[in-house]
């Protein structure tokens, strides 16, 4: 029996080797002579699952595992090896059992854990996934890949602080990873530290310098910084990459059109639907009108698309349209319907979300600049393109008599919290409470266009007079007539302060240091709105200063 033995565990460490060299007919001829003389070898069986899953051959695979823990149920090879094969085919739940097998079996193995935390990473079971590659780095502490993991884990979470020592790890225990350079930048750019990151991705670069992703980080920090050429040339980098990198250009659309390039600009913007953060475009059977001369006796489709802002800015394009003989109909968000109702030429205003009558072209709205070669200079800057129906007037005018006299100044300090960058963008209203004190010895009453106040920011605005309609205003129609009551509009970089722009209010846009696009670069004027006024923040983060700019510049404002 020895002798028969001793001869099994030379094939088997035959079968092992030729597998390892790629020889896999080889190795399975091995492992078929082993399970002719011990038909329940789990180790044959498991490395015949391991041959089978190279060639594509998932159900043997999966028999053949199966048959190994059958053969040997406390063996934790085949428990890994299946859970890996279930993962690759998505059947996430039976994946983690097999891992949770393994780990009863054998709960030192850190490469289990490590997989098991990428799984649960996979499933959004983040808090387990955090645990469990922390398992797997205390049982191999030397793991570069599990501190690279772990630190991702807690970037992608927003946890930018608590994920730096973790890639600092993998660096000192790996200085030449390139991916735990470039995840390093990423948490330092998002903790603001912009010079540090820029080294990290330069690094990154340095080590692997093909790396588009490296390249697109790096032109996201200059670009951040205001650096626009620099940022252009690592776009241009990134985009090179032989696969592809959408998101490189997308975002030097962005860059180009900061800078005032429109021409390219809009060319570029289009990738807009290539780009992770947008869902695919609204396909329809009619084709693309990209700006074609003849649209007489045509019908055409003009959808919203990306915020509410967006739509409100885009919208200016709808008239011109008409011009060219265009029967014009806009689909919108629905808040935005009895708004969009007061724009000229529309020949009908739908809810997106609807059955849409027949039509012949469509074109998504911020699509239309391209389509009519806009530049700079040939912005259409109408003083006002927006209008309140003289119904809601009427309403608004009887629900904001009893203000006291003075100055009417509507705020808005938060944009919507879905965007990517709305923590930039945004301000705490405590932070405005310079301004709401100046506003309230010069006997100004603050009226806020915030949809929804916390209790803490109602109390603040309360305690220096400020008022809240929010519980009135049902649509953006509602909030138009309101503005259109106030002498002049503060407000962060939303949908309010386009509405204000829109309807011809003076409106005062308080911006970031990384302000978008459609605001260009040291202005403080818009080509897009002509009664907007443009304050800026010099250092990131820091809203006094535009705070302060804010309070002198009302001293001597008149309506």
């Amino acid at each position: 029996m020895t002798y028969l033995m001793n001869i099994i565990q030379g094939l088997l460490e035959q079968a092992v080797q030729s597998y390892a060299q790629g020889e896999l007919a080889v190795s399975e001829a091995r492992c078929k002579s082993v399970l002719q003389m011990a038909p329940a070898a789990a180790d044959a069986l498991n490395l015949l699952g391991l041959i089978a899953g190279d060639r594509g051959q998932d159900e043997a695979a999966e028999r053949f595992f199966r048959d190994a823990q059958r053969a040997d149920p406390e063996h934790p090879g085949p428990w890994i090896n299946l859970g890996m094969l279930l993962r690759r085919k998505s059947r996430l739940e039976e994946a983690l059992a097999c891992y949770d097998n393994a780990i009863r079996l054998h709960a030192s193995l850190a490469s289990v854990h490590f997989n098991r935390a990428n799984l649960l990473e996979q499933m959004q079971r983040l808090e387990e996934a955090e645990a469990a590659y922390l398992r797997a780095i205390e049982l191999e502490p030397g793991d570069v890949a599990a501190y690279n993991n772990c630190g991702a884990l807690l970037w992608k979470n927003k946890r930018f602080e608590d994920s730096l020592p973790f890639f600092e790890r993998a660096l000192a225990l790996e200085p030449g990873n390139a991916e735990a350079w470039l995840n390093k930048g990423s948490s330092l750019k998002d903790l603001g530290r912009i010079d540090e990151a820029l080294a990290a991705f330069a690094e990154a670069r340095r080590l692997r310098p093909a790396f588009s992703e490296a390249s697109f980080n790096l032109a996201c920090s200059l670009h951040a910084m205001g650096k626009v050429d620099e940022a252009l040339a690592a776009y241009a980098e990134a985009r090179n990459d032989p696969a592809g990198f959408a998101e490189a250009t997308w975002n030097e659309a962005l860059c180009r059109l900061l800078k005032g390039d429109y021409a390219e600009g809009w060319r570029l913007y289009e990738s807009r639907w290539l780009s992770r953060r947008f869902p695919p475009p609204r396909q329809f059977p009619q084709p693309l009108w990209a700006g074609e001369a003849d649209l007489a006796g045509k019908t055409i489709l003009l959808h919203a698309e990306q915020g509410f802002g967006d739509a409100i800015q885009f919208v200016r394009y709808a008239p011109l349209v008409a011009e060219r003989g265009a029967r014009v109909i806009l689909a919108a968000h629905p808040e935005l319907i009895p708004l969009f109702e007061s724009v000229e030429g529309a020949a009908a205003v739908l809810n997106d979300k609807e059955t849409l009558p027949a039509f012949d072209l469509h074109c998504p709205l911020m699509s239309l600049p391209r389509a009519f070669r806009t530049e700079l200079d040939t912005i259409p800057a109408r003083a006002s393109y927006l209008a309140v129906t003289p119904p809601r007037r009427t309403a608004w005018q009887a629900r904001l008599q009893d203000l006291p006299a003075g100055l009417r100044i509507g705020l808005a300090w938060a944009g919507n919290p879905a965007n990517v960058e709305d923590a930039k963008r945004s301000m705490p209203l405590a932070a405005l409470e310079p301004l709401l004190r100046a506003c309230q010895a010069s006997g100004s009453t603050i009226v806020s266009l915030q949809k929804a106040l916390t209790e803490d920011d109602r109390e603040r605005l309360e305690a220096f007079g400020g008022r809240d309609f929010a519980a009135d205003r049902h649509d953006f129609l509602d909030t138009a007539a309101l503005v259109e009551q106030l002498d002049l509009v503060i407000s962060v970089d939303s949908a309010a302060a386009h509405l204000a722009g829109a309807l011809g209010k003076p409106v005062w846009i308080a911006l970031c240091t990384t302000a978008d696009w459609r605001w260009l670069q040291e202005r403080s004027d818009s080509p897009w709105y002509p009664s907007a006024r443009l304050f800026r923040q010099t250092q990131a983060g820091d809203w006094s200063g535009v705070v302060a700019q804010l309070v002198a510049a009302l001293a001597d404002f008149r309506p």
